[in-house]
């Protein structure tokens, strides 16, 4: 079994402390390590790393996302979630109460990250599974010695999600090349640097953010019908009856999505993402549902606001079963 922290295989030392509290460390890293994670093999265990450049939404996403799984306890009965460590633990309960606020997350430094670790317990039809969200600052992505030397934990992802913000102003001039600039160097540093084949081991999804801003455009880059109606209907009562049948719409909105974005001259980054990688996805998000202003949202936060989050989640856990 790996560290989930390191990611080294151990034999993981156990101490007893205060009594008769077991206690599992890594023998590589020191780290403390949770008991249930140790004592449940047979639980499935999705690993997520998190790319994009610095403003583009990952650490906003990931926050409204542990909002919207906080929220699912009024949908789901069965359903519960646990946080792992301190760090889970101030990005649940901390950092998800300033997001209600209306207060926007802090970016994220560009080091070697501790995951976001939780566990969902009943999760609809997934059931029960272990996820790790590991979260860098965008920074990282803009060396390729940097990213070599902090991207470890990368190699070690089931499932990449490469956020992308297209109404940016870095973005307007040429979304294929901007996009494929980072492609390319993350395909190159995780097999080159650690010898990674991604096209066997690992999904990539491209998380389309801010997409409150997608639905308005009005010139040749126009959203279909089709795709803004299921953007704008992915507020969390569309997730109330989920069920095995949910990835089939998801995987018909990534097609069109595709499509769009190939009609737009984007066939370049998609064409290497299908050759470097197992499954390619596509999915639109709004992490608040409409534009922050100086990183404060107009209101505070609803369960009506963020739209779609919840899909790149279901698509990440469903593909890590197949």
């Amino acid at each position: 079994m790996k560290c989930p922290y390191c990611f080294k295989v151990s034999r993981f030392s156990v101490q007893r402390k205060k009594g008769s509290r077991k206690v599992y460390y890594c023998a590589y890293c020191k780290s403390e390590l949770p008991r249930a994670f140790i004592e449940s093999p047979e639980t499935q265990y999705t690993k997520i790393g998190m790319i994009g450049y610095t403003g583009h939404g990952k650490t906003a996403y990931k926050t409204s996302l542990l909002y919207q799984l906080k929220a699912l306890n009024d949908f789901w009965n069965d359903f519960y979630f646990e946080t792992f460590d301190d760090t889970s633990h101030d990005s649940m309960y901390t950092r998800v109460s300033l997001l209600e606020q209306g207060r926007l997350p802090k970016s994220t430094r560009a080091v070697f990250p501790r995951p976001t670790f939780f566990r969902l317990n009943n999760f609809s039809y997934l059931r029960t599974r272990f996820v790790s969200m590991f979260d860098t600052g965008g920074k990282l992505f803009s060396r390729l010695d940097l990213m070599t030397r902090k991207g470890r934990y990368l190699a070690n992802c089931n499932t990449i999600f490469f956020f992308i913000s297209l109404t940016e102003e870095d973005m307007k001039d040429n979304w294929n090349l901007k996009i494929m600039k980072l492609l390319d160097r993350y395909s190159q540093v995780i097999y080159s640097r650690y010898g990674i084949k991604t096209s066997k081991k690992q999904n990539i999804l491209f998380v389309l953010t801010k997409s409150d801003e997608l639905v308005k455009l009005n010139n040749e880059q126009k959203l279909s019908e089709n795709i803004v109606n299921y953007f704008e209907s992915g507020t969390i009562e569309k997730y109330r009856n989920l069920d095995e049948n949910w990835f089939n719409f998801i995987k018909l909105n990534s097609e069109s999505i595709e499509s769009w974005l190939r009609a737009n001259n984007c066939n370049s980054f998609i064409n290497s993402a299908k050759n470097h990688f197992k499954d390619v996805g596509f999915v639109m998000t709004s992490a608040l549902g409409s534009a922050p202003i100086d990183d404060v949202s107009a209101n505070k936060l609803s369960t009506k606001d963020p739209k779609g989050v919840l899909d790149p989640l279901i698509w990440a856990l469903h593909i890590s079963q197949e």
